[in-house]
């Protein structure tokens, strides 16, 4: 009968590392997209990389902004 008991500690530890991996996921994505554009703007000779900045700011506002929602 121990395993019907809820052990809440551990089931808020598991949300928190839940949460936050899922967090790492969001800026792993985010630095690959950003360094792919950064190689696209270089390889078309462009020294300000308007479309990876862009997509960053974008980016972090609907973050915030979802965060702040929900």
């Amino acid at each position: 009968m121990q395993r019907l008991r809820w052990r809440t500690k551990d089931v808020l530890r598991v949300k928190m590392a839940h949460r936050y991996f899922g967090y790492f996921m969001l800026v792993l994505s985010e630095a690959a997209i950003v360094t792919g554009s950064l190689k696209y703007a270089n390889y078309q000779g462009d020294n300000v990389n308007i479309p990876g900045l862009v997509h960053v700011f974008v980016f972090f506002i609907l973050i915030l902004l979802a965060e702040g929602i929900f």
